[in-house]
């Protein structure tokens, strides 16, 4: 037979087995798209897969398609109504848009599904938590920890717990559970140098790093002093932007940017926020000796003076890439109600939200920009330093504006983060300090309504503003 004449081979038909193979093993490398392409296949050909519909609901999370991934875990809810694992996905999604009560309301369905899950219950206690409900999520964290005595996470949710509830012994102990969670060990820098366990230094240089984010390093620096005094020569590795105010920090010996390699040879090292645990801090023993950070000299401020006036730095939003920023966060347009105050000037110490925020306030409030003098943390505290009061959002100007000892009224939302604790209106951490308090999620109206009362019942004298 010619070979012209010869039948065709016909392909064997991809099964859906191999496909939904096929689909994973796309995931798994990081092709998002391919995944999705080839489970929507699968769901079309075979309509009732609920593995395929969890899976695609998996692949669009991953695109950022929130609204297909949240239809595709419906589905495969639908599907099989006893799987405890679409519910939890769909969870993790909604958790992660900040529909708070619905992802707590599906993590309790998967734990009504699967009771002794520990991932479910520990992201039920931190759903719990955001909403405000602490007794319950106190339940459903330590259900996780007695499924899975060793689940590092919900160790260190209960470290949170604690340290909200002021209960710092047990708090710090649980937190170190932190390098044990993913995250923490994905980010973790490593060190050759052993962990300093809180003994006498005896003239050994000690490296201090810093984790998280730089409102947690500007909190945390105030124990670099006390380390000097066990006989440490302290090395600071702190992020960039706060290297201009290490200069100002008692008991520093030098200070290098977070990421330098190769290190200055030092000796042992300390995460910063481990301190605490180290020195035994209760409430009662916060190291609380402000200003711990100062101005250091630089160009002067090119914003206008404001001759018998009060100066009042304004910072209403925080990091966006904050997992709960947009709770944290306030709608500019809420402070013009203080155009009605006389006798006050705002300035604006914001960064890094769209620029016509600024421009929009600045129209219904006396507000002078100094966003584009905010080069580093140096600058910020040198602007700060010549304010009356910064009233800010749970940000690191608030820690800033704290730790230099400056009048600061911080607005908290009504599930505020561990470190300002529970109903008081004052921080051990900064004297300075005043806070406000959202009664309810998403009351920031009332709670600027607070701070407009507050301002007019204050004395004209910058030195009683407090």
């Amino acid at each position: 037979m010619a070979e012209e004449d010869r039948p065709e081979r016909q392909a064997a038909p991809v099964t859906v087995k191999d496909a939904f193979a096929q689909a994973m093993e796309a995931y798994n490398a990081g092709r998002h798209g391919d995944a999705a392409r080839l489970f929507e296949a699968i769901v079309e050909a075979a309509p009732d897969h609920a593995a395929a519909w969890e899976n695609l609901g998996v692949a669009r999370q991953a695109l950022g398609d929130a609204k297909g991934a949240e239809d595709a875990y419906r589905r495969a809810a639908e599907i099989a109504p006893n799987n405890a694992s679409p519910h939890f996905n769909l969870g993790t999604l909604l958790g992660s848009l900040l529909r708070t009560e619905e992802a707590a309301a599906c993590y309790h369905a998967a734990v009504e599904r699967d009771p002794n899950q520990p991932s479910a219950l520990n992201n039920l206690g931190i759903a719990l938590c955001d909403l405000g409900r602490y007794d319950e999520a106190q339940v459903a964290i330590s259900r996780a920890i007695a499924a899975k005595p060793d689940h590092a996470a919900a160790h260190m949710q209960l470290g949170v717990l604690r340290l909200l509830h002021g209960d710092f012994l047990a708090g710090w102990s649980s937190y170190e559970w932190r390098w044990r969670t993913r995250p923490f060990q994905r980010e973790a820098r490593r060190y050759t140098q052993p962990l300093w366990n809180g003994a006498p230094l005896a003239g050994r240089r000690i490296l201090l790093h810093a984790e998280q984010g730089i409102g947690d390093a500007i909190q945390f620096l105030r124990y670099a002093p006390l380390v000097a005094a066990r006989g440490g020569e302290v090395v600071l590795e702190i992020p960039a932007p706060l290297l201009p105010l290490a200069g100002s920090l008692d008991g520093v010996a030098e200070s290098i940017a977070r990421g330098t390699d190769p290190l200055p040879p030092v000796d042992c090292h300390a995460p910063l926020m481990s301190l605490s645990r180290l020195f035994r801090t209760t409430i009662d023993t916060v190291p609380a000796d402000v200003p711990y950070l100062r101005a250091t000299a630089g160009p002067p401020s090119d914003l206008p003076s404001a001759p018998g006036q009060r100066r009042i730095g304004l910072v209403w939003a925080g990091n966006p890439r904050h997992r709960t920023d947009a709770r944290r966060s306030i709608p500019p347009g809420l402070f013009a109600g203080l155009r009605s105050i006389s006798g006050i000037r705002f300035v604006s110490l914001q960064r890094d939200r769209p620029a016509g925020e600024t421009v929009a306030l600045a129209r219904a409030l006396p507000l002078d920009d100094a966003a584009p003098l905010l080069t580093d943390f140096g600058a910020t505290a040198r602007i700060v330093s010549g304010l009356d009061l910064v009233i800010a959002a749970d940000t690191a100007v608030a820690h800033l504006a704290g730790a230099m000892g400056k009048p600061v009224w911080i607005l908290l939302p009504h599930a505020p983060d561990w470190r300002w604790l529970l109903e008081r209106a004052d921080s051990p951490w900064y004297p300075s300090a005043r806070l406000f308090r959202q009664s309810a999620p998403g009351a920031w109206p009332a709670v600027v309504v607070a701070v407009e009362r507050a301002l007019v019942a204050q004395p004209r004298s910058p030195a009683h503003l407090h």
